[in-house]
């Protein structure tokens, strides 16, 4: 069922999807830096907040662009949607890093833990984002990929 032309698993995708990513790195960060323990769940909870805080954001303004430009290109596979989340984390990481750098708001370790959790969380949008929607189920019409 479609609104407007627009899928109802498309706006789930992008509403969800950062949610996910943001819960899953979140859960990885408190396994790799406290173990699991009970008493060191503010590190998982801090890590959420911060991930919601990029994820949504670039999802909602970057989401719906990205999936129009690569259903256009034919690019419909999980591996294409692996590619364009860590393109896009990228690049909002690095105008973000370049923002905070030049008004000199910026300290190293910040811009270390943007770039150490930025090409998973990213990646893990994406791929979640893919998995709710499944444009490789699409019918569209025989086209040479380019």
């Amino acid at each position: 069922m479609a609104t407007h032309g627009v899928r109802y698993s498309t706006v789930a995708a992008i509403l969800l999807a950062p949610v996910v990513a943001s819960a899953a790195v979140s859960g990885a960060s408190w396994f790799v830096l406290a173990g699991l323990r009970a008493s060191e769940w503010g590190i998982a909870r801090a890590v959420f907040l911060i991930a919601l805080l990029l994820a949504v954001p670039v999802t909602v303004l970057v989401g719906p662009f990205a999936f129009a430009f690569m259903q256009k290109r034919n690019w419909r596979q999980w591996y294409h949607y692996l590619w364009a989340g860590a393109v896009v984390a990228l690049g909002a990481t690095a105008l973000l890093v370049l923002y905070a750098a030049s008004s000199g708001q910026l300290q190293p370790i910040v811009a270390a833990f943007l770039s150490m959790w930025a090409v998973p969380i990213g990646v893990i949008t994406a791929l979640v984002g893919w998995t709710i929607r499944r444009p490789d189920r699409d019918h569209h019409p025989a086209s040479s990929p380019s």
